[in-house]
């Protein structure tokens, strides 16, 4: 197997390495709810999904509850005496079941099938691919409107997403944000009080049969912890987008006082050369 390649695939106006002074940053809600027929969109994309489907009542302590709700619902006691704090919107759909709160803080999930899905804090996502065959990169591969493409070095990975985190925390505006709920005034990102830090994970994406977690025993519902699993998950994609072979950037706002701080859907265009938008 040869070096491994970092290829971003795009329309011949977007290559960078051809003139392009920007750089265009998706989000999982934007991928989420493109048009199904686009071959970059994923309805999967942006959460973790649980499903429970037993026949005989199940028995999980609070903690274990505490676990798959991303902090949307919790329970406080001896067993989970600091539930986790909330992540981000958590949809749960009962089907035939019924969680049963006990007085002795255990909940009893009657017979049938319930569904969770923890949606993350939508961020900024980058997406390339991998070239491992040392065959010519065909932008065909990922969609027909894609016409050319750049290499990303495989050997100065941290410092092409330590310079986007940069160039994100540069031109962050409050208006990239989703603060509903947030005491903020919309003028500012110095309203927040601190200067949010941008964080980021990279790494090849694992293409799985099943991108569903199902959950049978109570041990089950501790293994998959959201806070345990909440990066790993956002690596993952169905199998039907392997001949992607993706290689994926994430890009998270996160602030001392509001922890992540969601962005809204569209994507973000960052500008390569400040000076560039100053020229006529």
């Amino acid at each position: 197997m040869g070096i491994m390649e970092i290829i971003k695939f795009c329309k011949e106006e977007h290559n960078i390495r051809n003139g392009c002074h920007t750089l265009q940053l998706g989000t999982f809600d934007y991928y989420r709810t493109l048009d199904p027929e686009f071959s970059i969109a994923d309805a999967e994309e942006g959460f973790i999904k649980y499903e429970c489907k037993n026949d005989d009542a199940l028995l999980i302590n609070s903690r274990q509850l505490n676990a798959i709700t991303g902090g949307g619902v919790t329970l406080t006691d001896k067993d989970s005496p600091i539930p986790p704090p909330s992540l981000s919107s958590v949809i749960l759909k009962m089907d035939g079941s019924e969680f049963i709160i006990q007085a002795d803080g255990t909940t009893k999930i009657k017979p049938g099938k319930v569904e969770a899905e923890v949606h993350y804090p939508n961020c900024y996502i980058f997406c390339c691919s991998i070239n491992e065959n040392g065959k010519a990169p065909n932008p065909k591969t990922i969609s027909d409107e894609y016409n050319s493409y750049y290499k990303i070095s495989s050997t100065k990975l941290q410092d092409f997403t330590n310079t986007i985190c940069r160039l994100i925390a540069q031109n962050l505006l409050i208006g990239d944000l989703k603060l509903e709920g947030k005491r903020t005034l919309e003028s500012h990102i110095s309203t927040l009080g601190y200067p949010p830090n941008v964080s980021f994970r990279h790494g090849p994406v694992e293409y799985v049969k099943d991108k569903t977690i199902h959950l049978s025993t109570p041990e089950d519902f501790d293994e998959n912890n959201w806070m345990k699993i909440f990066f790993q998950s956002m690596f993952k994609k169905d199998k039907k987008y392997q001949d992607d072979k993706e290689y994926r950037f994430v890009f998270l706002i996160e602030h001392p006082v509001h922890r992540f701080l969601p962005v809204v859907t569209r994507p973000k265009i960052l500008e390569l050369n400040p000076i560039y938008n100053l020229l006529e």
